[in-house]
Order: C-alpha cells, then sequence, then structure tokens
C-alpha cells in the first residue's frame, strides 16, 4: 500500500520535471481530458493493481527468489515471441542475452 502512495506522491514532480513540455501541450490540446485517454488509464491501472496483487500471492506461495526467476523467465520469453510475432531485429547481444537467461 505505501509503495502506491509514495509513487503517486513522487510521480507529479517527476512528471513536471522531466516531462513538462508534452504535458502542456497535452493539456491545451484537450487530450488530457478526454475519455479514450481516461479510460486507457484505468485499464492500465487495474492491470498494475492485478500485477501487484498476483506478485504477493506468488511470493506468499513460494518465495522472492522464485517470483524473481518466473518474472526474468516471462521477460526472456516475451523477448522471443517479440522476435517472432513483430519482427524485431535479432541483434547478437539480445540473443545471447535471453539464451544466457533461458540457459
Amino acid at each position: 500500500f505505501y509503495n502506491n502512495v509514495n509513487a503517486s506522491i513522487m510521480f507529479i514532480p517527476l512528471m513536471i520535471a522531466f516531462e513538462a513540455e508534452p504535458l502542456m501541450a497535452s493539456w491545451a490540446s484537450g487530450q488530457l481530458f478526454s475519455a479514450p485517454f481516461w479510460a486507457a488509464m484505468m485499464v492500465a491501472g487495474f492491470f498494475g493493481f492485478s500485477i501487484g496483487i498476483v506478485t504477493v500471492l506468488q511470493i506468499k506461495a513460494t518465495s522472492p527468489l522464485t517470483h524473481n526467476i518466473s518474472g526474468t523467465a516471462k521477460a526472456a520469453v516475451q523477448s522471443m515471441l517479440a522476435f517472432y510475432i513483430w519482427k524485431n531485429p535479432a541483434t547478437f547481444m539480445g540473443v545471447m542475452g535471453i539464451f544466457t537467461v533461458l540457459g
């Protein structure tokens, strides 16, 4: 819970410091107040919250190390899918990184 509160408090000043220009452009164009923007934000927030719940449940059932290993393996599989589905370029270092994680 406290991580979400801390992130919410820290998010606004960091967003203003590093993204002031795009933020002002979105504000001026009205995109910041559009229904599709807020619908996408709500969906992303729901899934982000759900991932947090699943993480707690996974660590409760296994261990933090197992959670870390499964998360790393998931990222490697997602990278392999990106090569296959979206035809991302497979650089030597990228492929070696995936094989290092999975090997």
